[in-house]
């Protein structure tokens, strides 16, 4: 697997639930042309999920398409309004995330399956509070993934998802906000 990125949730904002989110990574395998896309919950379950370029075009139409839904942004008329305010708020809940820390590989996850599950479709579900989504990953193995995300967490798998497509050279053309709008390094750090 090539380079990994890992926003971690931010303790200080809510304290751990058992099963609740724990860490979120994606990587590019070359190999296999695909994203791995990895999750792990505080009780050490790990989850692997394998993304194809087929399928990360249409989620991330989705996951758009649910973040220009927004009250705040669909408000707006002109396009270029939009774009300021989605590029503006990804920003801003990317500063939230930690992107420092390596995937926890202690041993002490336990993986859902032996080998990655390979997900053929699903679906981008707002979550009540009109903040964040639901994912629902279905995959070929006829398995269905959920994870729930605030928003702060939605925006760190969109930018795992932008960047690690970037890296696969997929030429997506997955912006959040933009073309102005940079797509941080592996750092953390945000280029605008």
């Amino acid at each position: 697997m090539d380079d990994d990125t890992h926003p971690t949730p931010n303790p200080a904002e809510a304290p751990a639930k058992p099963g609740g989110l724990h860490q979120m990574s994606m990587s590019f395998s070359a190999e296999d042309d695909r994203i791995l896309f990895r999750l792990s919950t505080t009780d050490h379950v790990e989850c692997r999920l394998w993304f194809t370029r087929r399928f990360t075009r249409v989620l991330w139409k989705a996951l758009r398409q649910g973040f220009e839904a927004a009250p705040e942004v669909s408000a707006h008329a002109d396009p270029k309004v939009k774009d300021a305010m989605l590029a503006m708020q990804h920003h801003d809940a990317l500063q939230t995330g930690d992107f420092s820390k390596k995937f926890d590989e202690s041993g002490e996850n336990k993986p859902v399956d032996e080998q990655p599950l390979l997900i053929i479709g699903g679906n981008c579900t707002p979550n009540k509070n009109g903040k964040g989504a639901r994912l629902k990953f279905q995959s070929r193995e006829g398995k269905e993934i959920a994870v729930t995300l605030n928003e702060e967490l939605l925006h760190a798998f969109c930018h795992l998802l932008v960047q690690t497509s970037a890296k696969g050279e997929w030429d997506l053309n997955m912006v959040m906000g933009g073309a102005n709008v940079f797509i941080p390094d592996d750092t953390g750090s945000v280029v605008h």
